[in-house]
C-alpha cells in the first residue's frame, strides 16, 4: 500500500509526463525579442534635492530604557536629538547610551558627545563643526 502511494506521489511529479513542454511552452510563445536597431525605453535618473537647513533639534532627558522610543522615534524622521541623561540613573545610562548608538549606526547617523551626560545624536545628512575650547576666544 505504501509502495501505491509513492508510485503515485512519483508519477505526479515526474517531469517526464506527457503534455509536460507543451504546457508550459504555449506561455512562451508571444514573448517579444529585442531588436538591436530598436532604441529602448530608459527613465532619466533625477538627482534628489539637498536636505534642508535643520528647523528643529528635540532634547530629551531619559530617565531609563524604557525611554529609548522617546528620543529614537524623532531620530527616525532625520531631526537631531540632544540626550540629557542627568536624570537617569548611573546603571542606567550606559544602556541608554548604547541604545542610542544603535539607532544611530543603523540610520548611518553620529553620536556626539557634549559633556559626561549629554549626547547630541545627528542624522547622515547633518554635519556637526565644533571649534574647540582652546580656539574660542574669551569675553
Amino acid at each position: 500500500m505504501a509502495k501505491n502511494a509513492f508510485q503515485r506521489l512519483v508519477n505526479k511529479a515526474s517531469v517526464a509526463d506527457e503534455g509536460y513542454e507543451d504546457e508550459y511552452y504555449d506561455d512562451y510563445e508571444d514573448v517579444g525579442y529585442f531588436d538591436e536597431n530598436e532604441e529602448p525605453e530608459v527613465t532619466p535618473i533625477r538627482s534628489v534635492a539637498a536636505g534642508g537647513d535643520i528647523a528643529r533639534i528635540i532634547t530629551v532627558w531619559p530617565k531609563s530604557i524604557d525611554g529609548g522610543q522617546e528620543f529614537a522615534d524623532p531620530y527616525r524622521k532625520g531631526i537631531p536629538v540632544i540626550l540629557n541623561m542627568t536624570a537617569a540613573p548611573d546603571g542606567e545610562r550606559r544602556r541608554i547610551l548604547d541604545f542610542a548608538m544603535g539607532v544611530c549606526y543603523g540610520l548611518r547617523g553620529k553620536v556626539n558627545k557634549i559633556s559626561n551626560d549629554v549626547f547630541l545624536m545627528t542624522p547622515h545628512q547633518v554635519t556637526v563643526e565644533a571649534s574647540h575650547p582652546e580656539e574660542s576666544s574669551d569675553f
